[in-house]
């Protein structure tokens, strides 16, 4: 029996952690398109969102000089925002393709696969994409989710508020310290325990008691006092602050309304 193939293009963080997880599949694995002789079972595209239509468009052009059966040979991006219809020109000629999004931040590629196991991968695509993908997924021991493809930059904006955004609110509460004449790895060995804390919190909560059980502070409490001598206060530094704090403290009143 012939072992199973692959092809990468973008070797990044997220194609150089896709490179381990295949090999340690079964497959063998290329990352040079243009020296294959035959198709692989699979193509993985994991280069930046916005070069993601135009590889497509090469891949094409390049693909239907040299091959004719195609539909057995699944194609899949690994964009979040984006969906499978950016792969088009490829879909038109036969191959069957999608998206899959693994749901982790890779500050650097996985050094083991075991840093996947539990991840959830959102899907959207072709039906022979998605047998695979899901086989893929279930492999690696990961958690396998299909999302609408019109709906795609929405999951993925609300990713980007999980993660990305939790640190940008995390550096604006650091940087409040700082104004306060705290140091700023003080000010981080202090608001890291609250955020772990925080995060603790949440998940030992059943999900009929989030959110509303978990907000604590002055919005949950009710405290418009504390609120305002806040306010006063945030009013003389950036801007960033009050307009962030006064969005994050309208959103707190609505989950302080949902407590019993």
């Amino acid at each position: 029996m012939s072992k199973k193939r692959a092809a990468i293009i973008g070797m990044g963080r997220l194609g150089s952690s896709l490179y381990l997880l295949l090999e340690q599949l079964g497959y063998q694995v290329e990352t040079e398109i243009d020296h294959l002789s035959t198709l692989p079972d699979i193509i993985f595209i994991t280069t930046p969102d916005d070069a993601i239509s135009e590889v497509a468009t090469k891949l094409a052009q390049e693909l239907s000089i040299v091959f004719k059966a195609r539909r057995e040979t699944v194609v899949l991006h690994c964009s979040g925002a984006m969906s499978s219809k950016e792969l088009a020109p490829l879909s038109i000629l036969g191959f069957a393709t999608g998206s899959l999004h693994p749901l982790k931040s890779f500050t650097r590629a996985i050094s083991s696969t075991s840093e996947l196991e539990g991840v959830y991968w959102c899907f959207e695509g072709h039906l022979i994409a998605e047998k695979l993908a899901e086989q893929l997924v279930k492999k690696s021991r990961g958690r396998f989710v299909k999302v609408d493809s019109q709906m795609k930059p929405v999951y993925h904006a609300a990713a980007v508020m999980a993660c990305g955004h939790l640190v940008a609110l995390l550096d604006l509460s650091i940087s409040m310290m700082v104004e306060c004449g705290i140091e700023r790895g003080q000010a981080i060995d202090m608001l890291l325990p609250l955020v772990v804390g925080t995060i603790e919190n949440v998940k030992g909560r059943k999900e009929s008691e989030l959110f509303s059980q978990v907000l604590t502070g002055p919005f949950a409490r009710g405290d418009f006092g504390t609120v305002q001598q806040h306010i006063k206060a945030l009013m003389n530094l950036q801007k960033d602050y009050i307009s962030i704090y006064s969005l994050l403290g309208h959103h707190s009143l609505q989950i302080a309304k949902k407590r019993d």
